[in-house]
């Protein structure tokens, strides 16, 4: 009996806690995908057929960009991810540089609905360049804490870059992924070590020009307006939020089935964009809303779980860059659950994995399968 008690404690002591998080990171992020998809294709199949495309139209360019991900995810995985990211930081950040100026400023933009939040290069699908701007930003930062430089110039060098991509963002007419950016990528700078007096000192003088960007446009205090007085005009600016609403409310505990959803048949506009979890809801009730926060609750876990496993063994850069995916991810996430639910004003922030937008996704996954290997090199799998 003692010589099984000692066998077991040696195969225990060779087992590291968890060696399994690694495969169930690997289901989470395929769940994810697949859940997402299908929703997409729910959401948008009517659409699709009101503009003359087939009913599969969004769901099949979704699907080739979620495949292109999976193959770059899995691309990445043996190589040393480190050694690259650190070499490729700094001509990321460049390139994303290139791309905000390229999108703003020549024939390359792509202007739709009075914004130019997309980028036409040739035979390459046209994509949103600040898809770019949040993976080189969460890889900048960390690589630049790396090098041996004052603390104070790696400081501001850092609230530099954030603030001036937050503005080039802010050029395209994309004030709430503006924001979204500006806030995820100031917490990563807290959480990693940039001084605090430093980060007020320029934070100080932020409020007043961010309050008069807002209201400088029409829509955008409209949107304000919509959130503050909710029961205000449900035909013009609270149409949106109105609907998102009853049609969450319309699916009670269970929903009406997948497919069978009606508010996506003309009467929320975005359904499959923005407002895709007011489709889920209307059609796998609560217990589909549940379900989806419980999906991004786990990917919270398994993201900060891969960044503090990575910090035990010293590695700061791979550490900070897994947090920076992590909070990218699940705060979005986050944005787009609370609008839908009237507990923010509209923003326009897509749900990570389950709206139409084949740049967001691509990057997105591609992010996670950083999370993936650093589980399984701190669990030792193959």
């Amino acid at each position: 009996m003692e010589i099984l008690d000692e066998g077991i404690r040696q195969q225990d002591d060779r087992l590291p806690l968890g060696q399994d998080d690694w495969f169930r990171f690997l289901c989470l992020a395929i769940l994810l995908i697949g859940t997402g998809l299908a929703s997409l294709y729910s959401a948008s199949s009517f659409f699709a057929v009101s503009k003359g495309l087939p009913a599969a139209y969004f769901f099949k360019k979704q699907a080739i960009f979620a495949l292109a991900g999976l193959v770059l995810g899995l691309i990445m995985q043996p190589l040393p991810f480190e050694k690259i990211a650190k070499l490729s930081a700094f001509p990321l950040v460049g390139c994303a540089y290139l791309l905000m100026f390229l999108t703003l400023f020549t024939h390359f933009g792509v202007e739709s609905l009075g914004a130019r939040r997309w980028i036409s290069l040739g035979p390459i699908p046209s994509f949103q360049p600040s898809e770019v701007v949040k993976l080189a930003t969460i890889c900048f930062i960390p690589a630049l804490m790396e090098l041996s430089l004052e603390k104070w110039v790696k400081d501001y060098l850092a609230l530099f870059v954030v603030l001036s991509f937050s503005v080039l963002i802010l050029m395209q007419r994309d004030y709430s992924t503006s924001v979204l950016y500006l806030a995820v990528n100031l917490l990563l700078c807290i959480m990693i070590g940039v001084s605090w007096k430093r980060l007020l000192s320029v934070l100080v003088f932020l409020p007043v020009p961010a309050a008069g960007l807002l209201l400088s446009e029409k829509y955008r205090l409209l949107r304000v307006v919509s959130f503050l007085f909710p029961s205000l005009d449900h035909q013009g600016i609270n149409y949106q939020m109105s609907n998102s609403l009853k049609a969450i409310g319309s699916g009670g505990l269970l929903g009406k089935g997948i497919g069978q959803g009606i508010y996506k048949l003309g009467r929320l506009p975005e359904v499959h964009n923005d407002f895709i979890i007011s489709n889920i809801g209307e059609e796998t009730g609560l217990i589909g809303i549940a379900f989806v926060c419980f999906l991004f609750l786990c990917y919270a876990y398994f993201g900060l779980k891969a960044s503090s496993r990575e910090a035990d063994n010293e590695n700061l850069f791979f550490s900070r860059f897994l947090l920076g995916v992590t909070l990218m991810v699940v705060f979005q996430a986050l944005v787009n659950l609370m609008v839908c639910t009237g507990l923010l004003p509209p923003t326009g922030i897509p749900l990570p994995f389950f709206s139409q937008g084949g740049t967001n996704l691509l990057i997105v996954i591609f992010e996670s399968s950083f999370i993936l290997k650093g589980l399984r090199e701190t669990e030792g799998a193959l």
